[in-house]
């Protein structure tokens, strides 16, 4: 029996880092509870249909979604891909989904080479998630020889940390079974739509004919997706998934690790049990509130674990906005912030304190007047302003100063230049005077204008 501080690394996302990651939740680190339940998993060939361990725990979630068979695969994007190719028959065909739909974007373009098939890109018109009004007026029902009909429609639930409700999910479905197209859900990140009392798992899988989970996303295990429905469609699925290499043999220690990632962050029910993940919405909500706060703007709500920057409204780049993450020790990816089950109170202040002074108002004053980065409609007073604040935040020894006069200013298209004397008003060091001089590029500046 291994000893159960393990390596140092499982169940120890201080450590790992996962603790200070606002990247994403596929980051998170395996837990003890994981370690120990693959020295219990049975260890004979999935291929063949003889692995306890992974019948076992496939018979539990589709009991768990009330639906008849699943099917446990190595990753979210497998079972996308191969729950949707399960569902096409005769091409042509195509496949109608949210614009943004992950397996749009972040699937290797796997519905081209995979299924051959036209995808209907479309942008909902609500701006959150697609409803039946939004697949009325874009799906192609024609039998003219020169339109490709579709025939599936895919829907991404959360959509981006929004839960799309049970009420818009029946008419799509009730709509699509009239015109016989298939309904998958990608539920990677569906146990957040339970947890936060939007339904059960078995009433959303009712409104679709193939499911897919993930164990990796949301609730914390190394590896495994399972794709859920009906006996037919697993069946279809298991010979499309051996078709493309991922027939994996002894595969009772990545289903006794995905097993132990549902008890330990969601429980054996259909809803949850363990509270870890509400945890996490409350922690997103938090987050939000503290960037709109300090005078920041949400481009979504914050409904589950998703908080969405409008970094354009607050005048910083991707590159410079993750950079400044890494200064306060931890990650970020840009204005999706994704709160985790493992994320740590001094990830929450660090990241708290980074909105701040990313958007504390910034003030100079020039011959005497008063130049406010949030409030002046002047692009050159902005400009002055906005360059002091890219030089706060660069120079540590400028860190809480707020307060300039400005002695030299030049400003173009591109770049502005400045002589300035800062007061640090924040620091108890009430008074002290700092002297230099500055040049940033415009495309880096928390400026809402040019300089003409």
């Amino acid at each position: 029996m291994a000893s159960k501080k393990g390596n140092g690394h499982w169940g120890n996302p201080i450590q790992t880092g996962s603790a200070f990651d606002f990247r994403s939740d596929v980051i998170t680190t395996p837990s003890l509870g994981m370690l120990e339940a693959i020295q219990q998993a049975t260890l004979n060939d999935d291929v063949y249909g003889e692995d306890q361990t992974t019948r076992s725990f496939e018979n539990q979630i589709a009991a768990m979604c009330g639906k008849e068979a699943a099917v446990l695969v190595v990753s979210g994007t497998m079972a996308n891909q191969l729950s949707i190719r399960a569902l096409l028959h005769q091409p042509p065909y195509s496949i109608l989904a949210d614009s943004q739909a992950h397996i749009i974007h972040f699937e290797a373009g796997g519905l081209a080479h995979l299924s051959g098939a036209m995808v209907q890109a479309i942008r909902p018109m609500n701006g959150l998630y697609i409803t039946l009004a939004d697949i009325e007026k874009h799906a192609i029902l024609s039998d003219q020889p020169e339109r490709c009909p579709t025939k599936t429609i895919s829907i991404e639930n959360t959509a981006h940390g929004n839960i799309i409700p049970l009420n818009e999910l029946h008419k799509i479905k009730y709509w699509a079974a009239k015109h016989g197209i298939g309904v998958h859900i990608d539920g990677a990140r569906l146990w957040h739509a339970v947890v936060a009392g939007a339904g059960t798992l078995e009433q959303f899988a009712s409104y679709c004919d193939a499911l897919t989970l993930s164990f990796n996303k949301a609730l914390g295990a190394p590896m495994g997706a399972m794709v859920v429905g009906s006996q037919d469609l697993i069946k279809r699925v298991r010979r499309l998934r051996q078709s493309i290499g991922g027939g994996v043999r002894q595969t009772g220690i990545m289903a006794a690790m995905a097993r132990q990632a549902v008890l330990d962050n969601f429980g054996a029910k259909q809803v949850d049990s363990r509270g870890e993940l509400e945890k996490t919405h409350d922690m997103a909500k938090m987050l939000g509130r503290a960037w709109t706060d300090a005078g920041g703007r949400l481009l979504r709500p914050v409904e589950t674990n998703m908080v969405w920057l409008d970094m354009k409204s607050a005048g910083i780049s991707i590159e410079a906005f993750n950079e400044m993450g890494k200064r306060h020790g931890i990650l970020v990816n840009g204005k999706r912030i994704m709160v985790h089950h493992q994320i740590c109170e001094a990830a929450n202040q660090k990241l708290t304190r980074m909105f701040d002074e990313l958007l504390t108002p910034i003030q100079a004053t020039v011959s005497g007047i008063v130049l406010n980065s949030a409030l002046s409609k002047n692009k050159s007073a902005i400009v002055i302003a906005s360059t002091l604040g890219s030089l706060v935040r660069r120079k540590r020894r400028l860190f809480n100063a707020r307060e300039f006069k400005i002695s030299f200013f030049r400003a173009t298209d591109k770049a502005c230049e400045i002589s300035y004397t800062g007061c640090a008003n924040k620091t108890g060091a009430s008074g002290r005077a700092y002297q230099g001089t500055g040049r940033a590029r415009v495309m880096d500046m928390r400026c809402w204008g040019r300089v003409k």
